[in-house]
């Protein structure tokens, strides 16, 4: 579901050029040229006029794209930015290309991304397209979680993404009811008919320009055509038309099935493309002519005398139109109190002189020609957006009555809205309006709201949908990338555990911990019982998202506690069955649990990663200066985890409250501090690499081999284990000499025959305990070395960490005096000594790994004083 057609598709049609006046002898280069006409096209492509006929001809060849209800025409505006299948929380879903902001600059530093709210978007898209066989969207849509949860920003992309659907894609192409009149000399002040956001120079012909007025509610065009029926049962005019459309049955994307689907099916229902074909008919049935629109033609078809022929040839046509919020064109944001309804006010206001000012067809007409106004008519065709409108004000003594919104229930019930003038007793009108009506509310609002008998009757009529604050460490770690970058600018930089860190810290203070009762699992249970909440966070990370690795899942554990690879994958198996305990009730909206949301909000914890960053001296920026500052506010008490929306005593319903189990800032920032010690010694011996002798089974399984065929004539060291291709399958001395001196120790042979002996008694051990081994030349499983040789592996185990400790220990030591001394590398190259060489080639190669790791060669010394053990650093480097 792609982009709409090229630009070349939607150039506007041909008109005489506007003129700007004697350009000649203006010198204008080549690019300001372009950028000239880009911006002329822009602008006269939004003003498209046809005549009704031809309306009418597109209705034919294109019946959704014109007969679908606000609801549908969102929905399809969120597919047309892309739609693809994904998972959330080991659950199925849609991901929409709108959370990229695909129109927003490439060139701004805040791109305004959504993060984390894939589910939201796809409830969101659920629920309209369960309007779509509805005349109108007949729910009202309650958008609502915890402060600072990202419920502005989600309404800001659905803004902009109608904006651009309607002015940048073909199918997004919106058509309403206008009127045009022709200038004809007149000298008045015609501008004043309408407000200057409704007026448009459309078209010039024959050097006289026409005035457009169009339909002030964006009025349908196919609404022009009559739909009351007659006594004689005969069809209407618009019955006809829309009988003679092809009939298409639209089962693309219907959820209303006999059965309830499941996860897997609705996803793959809703992912079908729609036929274009398919339209409403509800909505095509339903519709009519705006209260304005319809005092206009009776007008007109008094000044000709009732001949419509005339008024429909020489005034009547359809405009294109493109959604915008700014100028309140189908799309409108309700945020100051108090709430209104609808106002009707003349359709020319009185002059400077106290006339008014109509065209002459309709000036004659006998009646002052009214027309509805108020955010929520001139939100028809669209979207009506309430943010916060149960919210108390500074200057308020009491919040927002919900008995004051009851012209929202005959809005969304009925699809109509009340206009009143203000003076008492003056006309009042009924409108029909379409448009998408969603509240987005703070919990804390709603807690309070929700006890109410009024909130009762809003809350029957609504669905809602939940944005709670971000649960997956990677949309977090995402969140805060282009935050961190903004702060650092061009002289600073970060090292790569920093934003993990944080990003772990703020996520996991969102979540409860898990309650091992839920499950009756024994396997289950036994790992929920020491799952941290740490890694629980990480655990409901994506596969792919950079967290949900086994290695970054183990990175907080000791050798001796570390999980196991099928323990791992159990608790990944098991992440939708223990989210559905209560992981979206924190940071999630659930009524009959708490109000409100656990920890660090997504707000909050870009002003945290600013604090940090504006209290690290410096050029470098570690984890270090970031655990320190959250370590002084922790202890203060200064990161704050909201506990509810209200408190027991004014809710009064403490005892019904689900009281979840959670981690208090200090245990989440002592997790947080053993990860990045844990990620940082990682990596170094990540960077050491080959330097660094390994601790697996392969030298031990050598070593027997080598003993099997020492001790057995005939028999050969298998390829695998010999020490060139090009040796013979004898045993060779000198690798069971190497190991033998290595893990036992030279002096433990007095001579030869005391070495062949302990390798007979080794290989008449193990004969005994498992037979002919090894056979085939198969090696055994390092299980088998453990039992069999289990103080020979032992031993082996030491001699290898110890070794690998020494390692170590040196590179730490080198990396101190490097940063003390500038002439120590140097003086390591240049040695007779060639432990010391290697030692500065391990430097070398080592912080070269280091470096494109993202670590800052200038922050080493910093970050490996903090992430190892001071036993592992010289006397002399301490």
């Amino acid at each position: 579901m792609g982009k709409g057609s090229s630009p070349a598709h939607n150039q506007p049609p041909s008109r005489e050029p506007i003129s700007h006046g004697d350009t000649s002898g203006v010198s204008r280069s080549a690019k300001g040229a372009s950028l000239l006409d880009q911006l002329t096209t822009e602008f006269r492509r939004s003003y498209d006029l046809i005549g009704f006929e031809e309306f009418l001809d597109q209705v034919r060849e294109h019946p959704r794209r014109f007969l679908r209800n606000s609801a549908t025409y969102l929905a399809d505006a969120m597919a047309a930015f892309g739609v693809s299948k994904t998972t959330y929380l080991g659950r199925p879903i849609l991901k929409f290309g709108v959370q990229d902001q695909p129109w927003a600059s490439t060139l701004a530093e805040d791109r305004g991304q959504i993060f984390g709210h894939e589910p939201a978007l796809y409830q969101f898209y659920k629920t309209l397209r369960r309007f779509e066989r509805e005349p109108f969207a007949n729910d009202l849509i309650l958008a609502r979680g915890p402060v600072g949860s990202g419920k502005n920003r989600l309404m800001r992309t659905l803004v902009s993404m109608a904006e651009t659907y309607s002015s940048e894609f073909e199918e997004g192409a919106r058509m309403r009811l206008a009127f045009r009149f022709p200038r004809d000399g007149r000298k008045g002040n015609i501008a004043q008919v309408l407000s200057p956001e409704t007026l448009s120079n459309a078209r010039t012909t024959g050097g006289s320009e026409d005035f457009i007025i169009p339909a002030p509610l964006n009025t349908n065009p196919l609404f022009l055509l009559p739909n009351q029926r007659n006594l004689r049962g005969e069809r209407t005019i618009r019955e006809q038309f829309v009988e003679s459309l092809r009939k298409v049955e639209d089962t693309s994307s219907h959820l209303g099935e006999a059965r309830e689907l499941s996860a897997e099916e609705e996803v793959e229902a809703l992912l079908k493309s729609p036929d274009p074909r398919a339209f409403n008919l509800e909505y095509a049935l339903w519709g009519q002519l705006d209260t304005t629109s319809r005092e206009v033609i009776e007008a007109l078809m008094r000044h000709y005398n009732g001949d419509f022929s005339a008024v429909l040839k020489n005034h009547i046509c359809v405009e294109k139109w493109t959604m915008s919020a700014r100028e309140h064109r189908g799309l409108s944001e309700i945020r100051p109190r108090p709430l209104e309804g609808a106002r009707l006010e003349h359709l020319s206001p009185p002059s400077y002189f106290g006339q008014r000012d109509l065209p002459l067809e309709l000036e004659g007409s006998g009646k002052d020609i009214l027309r509805s106004r108020g955010a929520i008519v001139e939100a028809n065709g669209g979207l009506l957006a309430f943010v916060d409108p149960l919210r108390k004000r500074e200057h308020e003594a009491a919040p927002t009555d919900l008995a004051r919104l009851d012209f929202l229930l005959d809005l969304i019930e009925e699809g109509v809205i009340k206009a009143t003038s203000d003076s008492f007793g003056g006309p009042s009108r009924i409108e029909i309006i379409d448009t998408v009506v969603v509240f987005f509310l703070n919990d804390l609002d709603v807690a309070v709201k929700q006890r109410g008998v009024a909130w009762e009757a809003l809350e029957s009529r609504s669905k809602q949908i939940n944005i709670p604050y971000i649960l997956r460490p990677s949309d977090e770690f995402a969140m805060l990338q282009p935050t961190l970058e903004k702060l650092l600018g061009s002289e600073r930089t970060a090292d790569p555990v920093l934003l993990k860190a944080l990003t772990l810290f703020t996520t996991a203070s969102r979540l409860a911990v898990v309650d091992s009762s839920n499950t009756k699992d024994k396997k289950l249970q036994e790992a929920l019982g020491k799952l941290k909440v740490l890694e629980k966070a990480m655990l409901y990370d994506e596969d792919g998202g950079g967290f949900a690795t086994y290695q970054q899942f183990d990175m907080m554990r000791k050798n001796g506690e570390n999980w196991t690879t099928e323990q791992f994958s159990r608790l990944r198996r098991a992440r939708g069955e223990i989210s559905s305990w209560h992981a979206f009730r924190a940071g999630e909206s659930i009524y009959q649990d708490y109000e409100g949301g656990f920890g660090v909000s997504g707000r909050k914890s870009k002003k945290l990663l600013g604090e940090i960053v504006g209290n690290a001296s410096g050029s470098v920026v570690t984890v270090v200066d970031a655990l320190e500052y959250l370590e002084k506010q922790v202890k203060a008490g200064r990161v704050s985890f909201q506990e509810s929306a209200t408190n027991d005593e004014e809710s009064g319903e403490a005892e019904t409250r689900l009281s979840l189990k959670r981690a208090s800032p200090q245990d989440i920032f002592e997790e947080v501090q053993q990860y990045a010690k844990s990620h940082i010694e990682k990596d170094v011996k990540r960077a050491l690499g080959e330097s660094l002798p390994r601790r697996g089974p392969e030298p031990l399984r050598r070593y027997i081999q080598h003993v099997a065929a020492f001790c057995t004539p005939g028999r050969e060291v298998p390829q695998e284990f010999r020490s060139s291709p090009q040796q013979s399958g004898r045993a060779e001395e000198r690798i069971l000499c190497d190991f033998e001196d290595s893990i036992i120790g030279e002096k433990a042979f007095k001579n030869t025959k005391a070495r062949a002996e302990y390798r007979r008694s080794l290989w008449s051990k193990f004969s005994s305990a498992s037979g002919d081994y090894p056979k085939n030349g198969k090696a055994a499983a390092i299980d088998d070395l453990e039992s069999i040789f289990s103080e020979l592996a032992q031993k082996y185990r030491e001699k290898v960490d110890e070794t690998r400790a020494g390692v170590i220990r040196e590179l730490l030591g080198n990396i101190l005096q490097v940063a003390r001394d500038g002439t120590h590398l140097n003086r390591l190259r240049d040695s007779d000594d060639e432990s010391k060489r290697t030692a500065a080639a391990n430097y070398e190669r080592s912080t070269k790994t280091l470096s494109e790791m993202g670590y800052p060669l200038e922050a080493l010394p910093k970050l490996v004083r903090f992430a190892f053990d001071a036993s592992f650093f010289p006397d002399h480097a301490r």
